[in-house]
């Protein structure tokens, strides 16, 4: 899943903003995510048809 950089990062008056996104993980997509690295879950949850974003209960990838 790509997010263009600018959609995460704001400048107002020579400041910089950045925005983060609270993600609800589980345990076992956490681990993956440690082992694999933060592109390799978002295209894994991209390809389940799922978004790690204010979705709490949404089924596990794994």
């Amino acid at each position: 899943m790509d997010v263009p950089p600018e959609l995460g990062t704001l400048v107002r008056d020579g400041e910089e903003i950045t925005f983060l996104m609270p993600t609800f993980l589980t345990a076992a997509e956490l681990e993956f995510k440690l082992d694999e690295g933060t592109d390799a879950l978002l295209d894994r949850l991209s390809a389940a048809g799922l978004s790690p974003v204010l979705d709490s209960g949404r089924p596990s990838t794994t």
